[in-house]
């Protein structure tokens, strides 16, 4: 009896510190990821059928940013017409929904994928996707 007791808690102290800290995903492990400056870089019509045209970006585009803060806030800069001045602006919060996956607060049908250094914005309501790339 005084075996199976000592073989006992010396698989309770094995078990006890061989567990370490949870693995699950945990928002705050890929912040670094998305904290930064985003300009945008393509964008893409996606047809009905499945196909997938790269759409030629207006000069303007060039100055279309996305700003993530490591608190969890971005800010969206659009710039249009013939002097590129500020049209449409905003900021909220953003949230991870998956590992490498965010929503903008307010924008659920946009997801944003990162992919290292390239980010796809996929807007599920519409006929379009772009690309943005870390500065």
């Amino acid at each position: 009896m005084k075996t199976i007791l000592n073989i006992s808690l010396i698989l309770s102290v094995f078990i006890l510190f061989s567990c370490n800290k949870d693995d699950s995903k945990d928002e705050n492990n890929n912040i670094e990821l998305i904290v930064g400056e985003w300009q945008l870089d393509k964008r893409f019509f996606l047809g009905k059928d499945g196909s997938v045209t790269e759409v030629e970006l207006d000069p303007c585009d060039q100055f279309t940013t996305l700003t993530f803060n490591d608190d969890f806030t971005y800010f969206y800069t659009l710039r249009t017409g013939t002097n590129c001045e500020a049209n449409n602006d905003r900021s909220g919060v953003y949230e991870f929904i998956e590992e490498n996956r965010i929503i903008l607060e307010g924008n659920t049908f946009a997801i944003y994928t990162i992919r290292g250094t390239v980010l796809d914005a996929n807007y599920q309501e519409s006929f379009f996707s772009e690309e943005f790339i870390k500065l």
